[in-house]
Parts: C-alpha cells; structure tokens; sequence
C-alpha cells in the first residue's frame, strides 16, 4: 500500500494548493482518498473471488454485512489495509459457499434454529464486548462506547429482520435463493462477532502469517483490550 499512499498523499497536496487549504485539511483529504481507494480495492476482490466461484451476489450479502456491523462493533484487523482486503474478500467467499452449501445439508427449518441460536450468540457477543477498537484508534470516551454498542445492537436488529425477510420470501415465492441469502446475512453476522473475540484474534493473525509468510503475528495485547 506504500504506491497508494503515495498516490494519496501527492492528490491531497495539489488539491490543498489549489484550494489554498492548510496541512490538517490536508491530512484529512488523504486519508479520505486512501479509504476510498481500499474500499474500491475491496469491493473488486469480492467481485473478482464472487465470480470465480459463481456465487457473486452471495459474497457480497456477506461483505456487506461484515461492513455494516463492523463499522460500529470493531473488532481485530489485519496487519495491513491490504492484507485486511484480501481476507476479507476470502472470508466472504468461503462464507458464501457454506451458505449455499447448508441448503443441501439442513431443511429449512433446521436452517431456521441454526439461524436463531446464531443470532442469540451475536447478541451476547456484541453485548459483552463490542466496541473493540484498534491501537490506531482507541475509543477512551465511555459515552462513545455505550452509543457504539447500542448502534451494534442495533445493526444487528436490523440484520436480523433482514433475515426473516428472506425466510418469508422464501416461503411466499419458494425460491431456495432467498433462504441462500438469509444464511449469508447470518454467516456474515457470525463472523463479524467472532473478529471481536479471542478466538477471532488467533484466526486473522493465522491468516496475516500466511498471507505475509512470516511467523508469529501481531501482538495481542495491542488489538484486544
């Protein structure tokens, strides 16, 4: 990501010329073109896996909800911007493929009370711990924490409803794709949750070795609290 930085940090310095802004606007606007280009980095690894597998609007009803529920519950991060890209878009296409894979395995209404127990579990889980935030960003402010864990509680409400809208599509129109999809939504929920775990840390930091072929990975105490 250095050629990136570099691209970001060149664009924001003519752009504060031109506009006579000073180094913090400056600074604001760089990191502003950095998210915007790892978001589009994102985004086309997911398309990119989706359609080698054939299950595209599948992953990204995983990457989608991983984002939405992450923006306010945290939770671990990859050594690097790409590296966190790169996982992600794997972690959405193996995620996609179980879910495709639970319509052969469960019925539905097996797929039902998996779907429930998972979705208790994601409540408890954001209720004990989120947010989880970065060493980059702490968030010290108590007030802060408690709104980011009732918007945490609150994506996930939304998640949920989501899902049984999907199971009710799916009983109206009969369509195994709209069960395919509630299953994402869960999935992707699970996997966000467990990024705020203990658990979660010693996967991703399994995945950045192998991704970075090095030994031994970040330290823990400085990604969980």
């Amino acid at each position: 990501m250095y050629l990136i930085n570099k691209i970001c940090n060149t664009l924001a310095k003519k752009v504060s010329n031109e506009l006579n802004l000073n180094k913090d606007n400056e600074e604001i606007i760089a990191y502003g073109a950095f998210n915007l280009i790892q978001i589009i980095w994102s985004i086309f690894l997911v398309i990119l896996l989706g359609c080698f597998f054939n299950i595209l609007p599948e992953a990204f009803i995983v990457s989608a909800t991983v984002s939405l529920l992450r923006k306010y519950s945290g939770g671990v991060h990859a050594s690097s911007p790409n590296r966190c890209a790169v996982i992600g878009a794997v972690i959405s296409v193996l995620l996609a493929l179980l879910g495709k894979n639970m319509l052969l395995s469960f019925s539905a209404r097996q797929i039902f009370a998996i779907e429930g127990i998972l979705i208790i579990i994601a409540y408890i889980i954001i209720y004990k711990l989120a947010p989880v935030d970065s060493p980059a960003k702490r968030i010290k402010n108590a007030e802060k924490r408690i709104k980011f864990k009732k918007k945490s509680l609150l994506c996930n409400s939304i998640l949920l409803f989501l899902v049984v809208v999907m199971n009710y599509f799916y009983y109206v129109y009969g369509q195994a794709k709209y069960l395919t999809y509630g299953c994402n939504i869960i999935l992707g929920v699970l996997w966000q949750v467990i990024t705020l775990t203990h658990v979660g840390f010693i996967i991703l930091d399994k995945l950045d070795n192998i991704i970075s072929f090095k030994g031994g990975g970040n330290n823990e105490k400085d990604i969980i609290e």
